[in-house]
Order: structure tokens, then C-alpha cells, then sequence
């Protein structure tokens, strides 16, 4: 898939090969897909289809049995089987997406280093509006000093790290992101250096014997803490 050949790239031409009914709703096909499928905690990629004398916005990517499908604004997405198209990514969302995204699986090594130990896996992890969250059993975390994980996210960030993901040679089929010395199965999208995240504040949530920590990118003003 394009976006894993290069989850940077912004735009390709490719062709609208079929559509997938399902439950009512029609779904294009591509020969090629350059937008990200929601799963894995992120958000599934917008932007826009081109074509001479034409356009439709995609509203979001899924996942579909054989591969991405996309939701989009065509009022007769079947019209557009064949087409050669113009795929453009809403680049501002996906990198959104990215740097959260990134920062939970920091923000997962680095209570794994103030434990001493792998810690539990995380019961929900999530790219949300405006901010990013890991849930994790309160017994597991409750040792650690989350003000000292907030510090070192960021002199880390400050510093920057390169951060890469390739083929699990374990398990054909997926993914490894690694990054300051740590591995964390992924089949998600990531920025390449951790720099790219920028500064982070943590906040936490304590509910029902589980800590919610929600990952706040400092840049974005507004954001409700």
C-alpha cells in the first residue's frame, strides 16, 4: 500500500477499479491507496478524488475485506469505476494523526522504563479530536510519576529521536515500530523522527480501577484539558 511504501506522499494517480455495497452505502475501490484505513487507534485518511470534469471529496477510509475502501461525497460512486484519478491527502489531518499517534507509543516506552518491565497493554488507545489517550489497569501504573513522564516526553521530543517501522521478520504481515530503544507491534502510520511531535502535556483520568492518559500536543490552542 502506498501509504506504508511512504506515508509521507501527498498525492499519486491511480484508477477506481470497483465498488463495495455494503449495508446500503457504496465505497470506492482504487487500484493503488494512498489513504490510511481507520484502525489501529487512527482515524481513517481525507482529501480528495480528481478527475477531467470532476470531483469528490473523501470523507473517510476503512478497512474492507480485500483492502481500503473509501466513503466519499459522489452521489453515484458506481459512475466512477474505471476512472484515472487524482488522489490528494488532507496532509494537515493525516500528520495530525501521526504525531499522536507517535507520542502514545512514547509515552507507552517510557512507563515501560519507569517500571522497570513491559507494562500491561493498553485497554484503549486512540487518536481523538484534539488529543491522543492510552487506558491502563490503575494497579499496573500506579507507581509511576507521570509529571516525570510528561518531562522526559518532551526533553526527548526537544532532542529528537528517529523513529522507524518495518516488516515484523517474526510475523509476516505486520509491523514494528521502533524508537529510543523499544519495539511496539503497530500496523499504524508515524512520524519519523520524534521531533515531529512537538511539545506534549499529559493529563490523567482515574475511573472504575483504570488510568486514562490523554496526550495533548502543546501547538494546538484550544484544546480543552
Amino acid at each position: 500500500m502506498l501509504y506504508y511504501d511512504d506515508s509521507y506522499a501527498t498525492e499519486c494517480r491511480t484508477v477506481v477499479t470497483g465498488i463495495l455495497d455494503e449495508a446500503g452505502r457504496k465505497y470506492l475501490v482504487l487500484r493503488d491507496n494512498l489513504f490510511y484505513p481507520q484502525g489501529g487507534g487512527e482515524k481513517g485518511d481525507r482529501g480528495t478524488l480528481e478527475w477531467e470534469g470532476g470531483t469528490v471529496r473523501v470523507l473517510k477510509a476503512l478497512r474492507g475485506p480485500d483492502g481500503p475502501v473509501l466513503a466519499t461525497d459522489a452521489e453515484d460512486p458506481a459512475l466512477l469505476v474505471g476512472k484515472t484519478v487524482h488522489c490528494s491527502l488532507d496532509w494537515a489531518f493525516r500528520l495530525h494523526q501521526m504525531r499522536l499517534h507517535s507520542a502514545l507509543h512514547l509515552l507507552h516506552s517510557l512507563i515501560g522504563d519507569a517500571l522497570g518491565r513491559e507494562p500491561a497493554n493498553p485497554s484503549l488507545s486512540e487518536v481523538e479530536e484534539g488529543f491522543a489517550v492510552n487506558r491502563y489497569p490503575a494497579s499496573d501504573v500506579d507507581p509511576v510519576d507521570f509529571s516525570e513522564i510528561e518531562r522526559r516526553m518532551n526533553e526527548i521530543i526537544a532532542k529528537g529521536e528517529p523513529a522507524s517501522v518495518t516488516p515484523d521478520p517474526k510475523n509476516p504481515g505486520f509491523r514494528v515500530w521502533r524508537a529510543i530503544g523499544h519495539e511496539i507491534p503497530c500496523g499504524g502510520l508515524h512520524v519519523r523522527d520524534l521531533s515531529e511531535i512537538g511539545p506534549v502535556s499529559l493529563v490523567l483520568h482515574r475511573k472504575k480501577g483504570n488510568v486514562s492518559v490523554k496526550v495533548f500536543l502543546e501547538s494546538e490552542s484550544g484544546s480543552e484539558h
